[in-house]
């Protein structure tokens, strides 16, 4: 617990075979244990299978594009790599609508925030996209005025 009374954020590191772009191709489907008590088990592996869904067609797509780039990189010029760039923007944008739907669908109402951010990793300056999980007072309805 923080000093003001709010929760930690819940941070869901990946652990995927495959990172591209800070990107990994998998989340881990079992809930935290901050989480037990607040949100159905089934409700967030239904969110981490939409996101793995999504990751896994696009890291395929992804990998064959960039294992082709990489040989014609010197011929382009390095403009090869500019399609996995792209693919990759792409599905951080589709994650992240994924888990805007998911928060208006049903996190906001338990006071959870679902959000896709950066990350620095590692010693290099290397970074990965991990999921937070924010927690926020809901306000009080039956208190009152």
């Amino acid at each position: 617990m923080c000093s003001s009374g709010q929760k930690e954020s819940v941070i869901v590191r990946p652990d995927g075979n495959i990172t591209i772009f800070g990107l990994c191709n998998h989340f881990p489907a079992d809930m935290p244990n901050k989480l037990i008590s607040i949100t159905a088990a089934d409700e967030y592996k239904y969110t981490i299978t939409r996101i793995n869904r999504i990751l896994k067609k696009s890291m395929l797509l992804n990998m064959k594009i960039l294992l082709c780039s990489c040989l014609c990189f010197c011929c382009t010029l390095g403009f090869s790599v500019y399609p996995p760039i792209m693919i990759n923007k792409r599905t951080k944008h589709r994650i992240k609508n994924v888990l805007e739907e998911e928060n208006e669908r049903i996190y906001h109402h338990l006071g959870l925030h679902w959000g896709l951010i950066k990350r620095p990793f590692g010693p290099l300056p290397t970074v990965e996209y991990v999921l937070q999980i924010e927690f926020f007072n809901r306000p009080n309805i039956y208190a009152p005025d």
